[in-house]
């Protein structure tokens, strides 16, 4: 139903909309799943789009591709290529997603700094009144992301632990404990690197 309504939400917005798209929403309205009618959605996407039912469905997409069902077979490289439209519509937990795919290299070619960009896209949005807390939680964990990327160098961002701790502080703030656990392990290592600068500074020593 999210599916059905999201393509008569694409379509009654384009007057120029043909027959044959108004009648694959009928269809969808009834029950009936189709690839066509998943593939007419493809069109509705754009940065920034503001529609909570194709955003809905386009993540529905992704999710029965990645697993399998209702007529559609396994293809992690689908279901990675609708999670990255839903992404660049600048929702918080498709970004992370997205990012995850380029991390891991489910259904696109590995690409870190790729997913680095992404999960900074996420991290660096702001609280909108209404969100849920599943938008508040992905924020949350790009932060936690950023973070460690900064943290440890991963996929050639330059090592900065000032900045780590800023996007830790960050996801601590939206109650992120992998975000707690990095300020604390980056104190610790702070903490050593001073004790280590001073007993090298005692000329007793």
């Amino acid at each position: 139903m999210i599916l059905a309504r999201a393509h008569m939400e694409s379509i009654s917005a384009c007057p120029e909309a043909t027959r044959e798209a108004r009648m694959v929403g009928v269809k969808l309205l009834e029950g009936a799943f189709s690839l066509e009618g998943a593939f007419s959605l493809e069109g509705a996407f754009s940065p920034g789009s503001k529609s909570p039912a194709l955003l809905k469905a386009g993540r529905e997409v992704s999710g029965l591709y990645e697993r399998g069902g209702r007529g559609l077979e396994i293809s992690l490289k689908e279901s990675a290529r609708w999670m990255g439209m839903c992404a660049r519509t600048g929702d918080v937990e498709s970004m992370c997603d997205y990012a995850l795919c380029l991390e891991m290299g489910a259904g696109v070619e590995p690409d870190l700094r790729g997913a680095f960009d992404w999960y900074l896209r996420a991290a660096g949005t702001r609280e909108q009144g209404g969100e849920d807390e599943g938008e508040r939680e992905a924020r949350g964990e790009a932060r936690f992301s950023v973070g460690e990327y900064y943290e440890t160098g991963k996929g050639g961002v330059p090592e900065d632990h000032s900045r780590a701790v800023m996007w830790y502080k960050k996801g601590e703030e939206d109650g992120d404990e992998d975000c707690q656990a990095g300020l604390r392990r980056l104190g610790d290592i702070a903490k050593i690197v001073k004790g280590i600068k001073e007993i090298y500074a005692d000329p007793v020593n």
